[in-house]
């Protein structure tokens, strides 16, 4: 019973985190790592599902996702590059190694004032 709760909390974790990096920035998907498969969530799934014709599922009554196994993900993001898909990968919704990730992934040449100030306030809120 405990893992069922667990893993309930996880995906509403999950959930969260899709709804808070939409606010930031709605034009890209997200994918979520979940244990041995990535996901993308809600409005992505449903769109990514339609362009890719991935399968789509619920996560419960309201809540659609799609995705495939871990192993594949370097298939996906080719196919995901090649149909011009703006993709961010997340590997984990702990926001410390979300804000590592995003510090190493970081293209200085094309990074928008938005998502350094975004950055720094993450940084700013993990430290506090």
């Amino acid at each position: 019973m405990n893992f069922v709760k667990e893993r309930g909390n996880d995906l509403s974790k999950l959930y969260n985190k899709y709804l808070e990096l939409k606010n930031i920035n709605s034009s890209k998907y997200y994918l979520f790592l979940s244990g041995i498969f990535y996901i993308f969530l809600d409005t992505d799934a449903k769109v990514i599902s339609n362009i890719t014709k991935l399968k789509l599922s619920k996560l419960n009554d309201n809540i659609y996702k799609c995705g495939f196994p871990k192993s594949c993900l370097s298939k996906y993001l080719v196919m995901f590059k090649k149909l011009n898909i703006d993709v961010e990968i997340i590997e984990s919704i702990d926001n410390k190694k979300d804000i590592i990730n995003k510090i190493k992934n970081i293209k200085l040449e094309g990074i928008t004032p938005i998502e350094a100030y975004q950055l720094l306030k993450d940084l700013k809120e993990y430290y506090e």
